[in-house]
């Protein structure tokens, strides 16, 4: 049994929504009797990871529906022996439940510039999930329930996943909600919207002003950090495919002796250092052996790195972790398997094309903005905040597992760096584009780079 075999039979913890500005209800309902589409969001659920890039989560109760298509969230043909209902939501409960599930998710789950957009239909169960190709069987198909979408960009940290895995990511969430207590049932996250037309009439909800998390920066000290921990690792036998997880704490030199070995020569050492503890499976026969192992193998590898010169003054072998807060000094950094590995499960894809002129030449619309890492894919949040997929000319492009940057070129680029790069947007890619899972449906857009 694999672990996504154990995750389809486990139930996720719940999880809490945020806290969200106070919405003027009269403005917004006024809105929304002006405007056929408006922003909507997410009802927090628990949800489970099963395939790539689509999350499905049957909750409070009841099993897991079988994994759906991995990229698509396409219509089945509906057959339903209940015709679906035909109401409208009145401005005086149904709008305003709907408003504020909306607004409460859209801020949990939403992140970036991009605008977040909500809709909804009230349909039955059996037409909700049959539409949303989740292969659930309600017991209660007929039941009148009200399917609401959000479209935007979301992360959903809190959804249960593999070990060492990040978070998903989707541009589309789907909630369906019972129409008389809007307690949820069914809560998708996925890379393409649902087409919500032939379910009823389709309602726009206006969530007003969003304030939504931006997407995460790097931060150079700690991207500085796991450059120095990958080029020590290399000499050190360890299984880079396997989950690799560690914490580094900023102490001195006297401090990581005294947690390692109980003592430290007089006088201790105020050298600044960097006390890395890494979790995994290590050999390492130049290492320093704990009290508890008596081999040079072991399940935590410790590294004691001089912050300024980058070079490590202690490595040690143990099973036994050590109490960080005993170091004295400033709260953990955390390094995910992301950060420190250069196996190939970790390191992010990216869209490419066969170029067929010299680089640099071709078409020059400007895409200026940030490159990041979102998920498993590269993307660029450009300056207006949209969020594109770039196509990079192959063979040009590669990334380096083991520095962690792209190159494109001459240029080498690392996640947070700005771009200005010239070539030409696309809403459909040419036949000869490859564009990997982990990157479908992630941007608005893509960008085919001729000029870098």
């Amino acid at each position: 049994m694999n672990d996504i075999d154990e995750l389809l039979q486990q139930t996720g913890d719940t999880w809490r929504t945020r806290g969200v500005p106070a919405l003027d209800l009269d403005a917004a309902l006024a809105r929304g009797r002006r405007r056929l589409r408006a922003t909507t969001t997410v009802f927090a659920a628990v949800a489970v990871l099963v395939g790539a890039g689509v999350v499905w989560q049957v909750w409070p109760s009841g099993g897991l529906p079988a994994v759906p298509s991995p990229t698509t969230a396409t219509l089945a043909p509906l057959q339903s022996p209940t015709p679906a209902p035909t109401r409208t939501p009145s401005a005086s409960d149904e709008l305003v439940q709907l408003t504020r599930i909306a607004r409460d998710n859209a801020t949990s789950l939403g992140r970036g510039q991009q605008p977040v957009t909500a809709e909804a239909v009230l349909t039955t169960r059996g037409r909700a999930e049959a539409a949303l190709d989740s292969q659930s069987q309600p017991s209660e198909a007929g039941q009148a329930v009200w399917l609401l979408q959000l479209r935007g960009l979301f992360v959903c940290d809190s959804c249960s996943r593999p070990a060492g895995a990040e978070a998903p990511v989707g541009s589309a969430v789907q909630l369906v909600l019972d129409a008389t207590s809007f307690e949820g049932s069914t809560f998708g996250l996925t890379r393409e919207a649902v087409d919500l037309v032939s379910l009823g009439t389709v309602v726009a909800l206006d969530l007003g002003d969003l304030l939504l998390e931006p997407l995460p920066t790097p931060d150079p000290e700690t991207t500085a950090l796991a450059d120095t921990v990958r080029q020590l690792l290399q000499q050190v036998t360890h299984d880079d495919d396997a989950l690799l997880s560690g914490s580094a704490v900023p102490t001195t030199l006297g401090a990581a002796q005294r947690a390692l070995f109980g003592h430290t020569p007089y006088p201790a050492s105020d050298t600044a250092v960097w006390f890395v503890e890494l979790q995994g499976t290590f050999s390492c026969r130049d290492c320093t052996l704990r009290e508890d192992v008596s081999k040079a193998t072991g399940n935590v590898l410790t590294l004691v790195i001089d912050q300024v010169t980058g070079e490590p003054l202690l490595r040690t072998i143990s099973n036994q972790r050590v109490d960080l807060l005993d170091l004295d000094g400033a709260e953990a950094r955390q390094l995910t398997p992301q950060d420190l590995s250069t196996g190939p499960d970790w390191q992010p894809a990216f869209a490419r094309y066969p170029r067929s002129t010299p680089l640099g030449e071709g078409d020059a619309a400007a895409l200026d903005g940030r490159l990041l890492r979102l998920g498993r894919c590269l993307v660029v949040e450009a300056d207006d905040g949209s969020v594109v997929v770039p196509v990079m000319p192959h063979p040009d492009a590669s990334w380096s597992s083991l520095d962690h940057t792209l190159t494109i070129g001459t240029t080498v680029l690392r996640p947070g760096d700005r771009v200005s790069w010239g070539g030409a947007v696309l809403d459909t890619l040419p036949a000869d584009a490859t564009v990997p899972d982990q990157c479908h449906g992630l941007g608005g857009e893509y960008f085919l780079v001729h000029m870098v």
